[in-house]
C-alpha cells in the first residue's frame, strides 16, 4: 500500500527524568600513542560506545539500538541528553564521527541553513556505509533480539534517512530527527528497499529547517517510500522532554516483540 504522508501535530511537555544509571562503556583502542583522540582511518571501524537501557544488562539478547549524535556532539553526550532516559529494555550502540569539530565530531562538512542536495548526497554515502558496516560486525558478536533499528539527530538524522535508504533491509525501523534527505538520495529503487522511516522535526529549527523535512516527505512519498513526520510545534534544533517521549513511541512501532 502506498504510504499517506501524515504530519502529527504534539505538544512539549514535562520535565526531564533522571538519567539511567545501567550502562556500560566499550571503546575500541583508536587512540593516538600518547593517549589522546586521533582521525578514524576509511578503512577501520567507526569507534562507538556501548550502553543500555530500561534496566537491560550486558549478555542479554536485547533489540539494538543505533544512536547516531549530530555536529559538534560526542556519543557520550548524546545518550545522555535523548537516550538515557529510554523506557526501552536496549543496547545502544553509539558510533563516533570521524573529525573533530569544535569539542566534539563531525561526519562531513555542514553550514547551518544552507541546502546542498548535491554535495551532501556525496557526503552522506561514506559515513553511512561505514556505520553499517560496524553495525553488521557488532551483530556477529552480541546476542541480538530481531534486526537493529536506528535514530539520529541532526547530521544523525540526515545519516538515519540515508543509512534507511541504502541499507534499509538490514534495520526494523529509522528514526530521523531535526534532519532531512537530499533530493539525489530519494530514487524509487532505494525507497523499494528502504526501513520504515519515522521522522520528527521541530517547527522552529532553523539549522535544518523543517520545510526541508517536509520536502523530503513529499519526494519519498511521490516514490512509495515507507515514511511518516511528526511536527513538534516551537521546538528549535535541540532535545527536549517531547522530543524524547515522541522518541520512545517511534521506537515503539517497530521494536522488536520479545
Amino acid at each position: 500500500m502506498r504510504p499517506l504522508l501524515r504530519t502529527l501535530l504534539v505538544v512539549t511537555a514535562c520535565a526531564l527524568a533522571p538519567a539511567c544509571r545501567n550502562e556500560s562503556v566499550v571503546d575500541p583502542a583508536n587512540r593516538a600513542p600518547n593517549g589522546g583522540a586521533r582521525t578514524v582511518e576509511a578503512t577501520e571501524l567507526l569507534p562507538y560506545i556501548e550502553r543500555y537501557t530500561g534496566g537491560a544488562r550486558p549478555g542479554e539478547t536485547l533489540p539494538m539500538l543505533v544512536a547516531i549524535h549530530g555536529m559538534g556532539d560526542t556519543p557520550e553526550r548524546c545518550f545522555d541528553s535523548m537516550y538515557a532516559r529510554l523506557p526501552l529494555r536496549a543496547r545502544v550502540i553509539l558510533p563516533r564521527a570521524p573529525t573533530r569539530h569544535g569539542d566534539g565530531w563531525s561526519w562531513f562538512p555542514f553550514e547551518a541553513g544552507v541546502r546542498r542536495d548535491v554535495q551532501l548526497a556525496n557526503d552522506l554515502a561514506g559515513p553511512a556505509d561505514r556505520i553499517d558496516t560496524l553495525v553488521t560486525s557488532l551483530l556477529r558478536q552480541r546476542p541480538t533480539a530481531g534486526r537493529p533499528l536506528v535514530a539520529g539527530f541532526s547530521q544523525g538524522g540526515m545519516l538515519a534517512y540515508t543509512i534507511s535508504l541504502r541499507h534499509g533491509r538490514h534495520y526494523a525501523g529509522v528514526v530521523p530527527m531535526a534532519g532531512y534527505a537530499p533530493r539525489p538520495l530519494l530514487s524509487r529503487s532505494a525507497c523499494a528497499q528502504a526501513a520504515p522511516m519515522r521522522a520528527l522535526h521541530g517547527s522552529a529549527d532553523t539549522v535544518v529547517p523543517f520545510a526541508w523535512d517536509e520536502d523530503t516527505m513529499s519526494q519519498m512519498n511521490g516514490n512509495d517510500c515507507p515514511v511518516m513526520l511528526s511536527r513538534i510545534p516551537d521546538l528549535a534544533h535541540t532535545s527536549s522532554p517531547e522530543l524524547e517521549n515522541q522518541l520512545t513511541l517511534a521506537l515503539r512501532a517497530t521494536w522488536p516483540s520479545p
